[in-house]
């Protein structure tokens, strides 16, 4: 990542350092090997000076930003299949020859540290998992549908009472009582028994 803006010197010099510290416990892992080629491959750089001495280190080396990219690079080598006592030996040396402070180096392996966590985490994310039963679909919710809204009520509009020259309403007019219609009298009931005979009818002449 760090080791494009070294010049061609300082590549082969970082590649004899890093085949150096590969070969460190008398193997080579395959995350070794595989991240030495995709070292190789990102410098486009095939060449390497084995086991290069202190003092060309801290000659070629001369600057804060070439110190930083190989020891970032170095310790990410060491970290890839564990860090084991002989590399940890190679990488305090790096760290007396560079002159890099303990804080430095302690906050260049917390990085490391955190960059190999960040990556395995985005290479879950190519991974298929397990299908874990499938899920049931979920129905559609029906959209609400709007009530209707109702007409406005007109309000009847109220006859104005007219004022009087006081500007108080006239009241209001008796209505005049309608006379109640009588029932027709009824004929006087007749008396029970015989009916009376009526007189005979006088023509004028008196009894002899």
């Amino acid at each position: 990542m760090f080791l494009k803006g070294l010049n061609a010197m300082q590549q082969k010099l970082f590649l004899g350092v890093a085949q150096q510290l590969a070969e460190a416990d008398d193997k080579i892992s395959v995350q070794e090997r595989d991240m030495l080629n995709a070292l190789s491959e990102e410098m486009g750089q095939q060449e390497l000076i084995p086991n290069p001495d202190d003092d060309v280190l801290e000659a070629f080396f001369p600057d804060k930003a070439s110190r930083a990219a190989v020891m970032l690079e170095i310790i990410g080598l060491a970290t890839c299949d564990g860090i084991v006592p002989a590399e940890n030996r190679l990488i305090k040396r790096l760290q007396r020859v560079f002159a890099i402070p303990a804080a430095d180096l302690a906050a260049y392996q917390s990085w490391v540290k955190r960059f190999f966590a960040i990556r395995a985490e985005a290479v879950a994310f190519f991974v298929d998992r397990p299908a874990q039963g499938k899920a049931k679909a979920i129905a559609p919710v029906k959209p609400k549908t709007k009530a209707k809204a109702k007409a406005p009520v007109k309000a009847k509009a109220k006859t104005p009472v007219k004022a009087t020259a006081k500007g108080k309403a006239p009241a209001r007019a008796k209505a005049q009582a309608r006379p109640k219609a009588r029932k027709p009298a009824k004929p006087a009931p007749r008396a029970k028994g015989k009916t009376a005979k009526k007189a005979p009818a006088n023509n004028g002449k008196g009894r002899k």
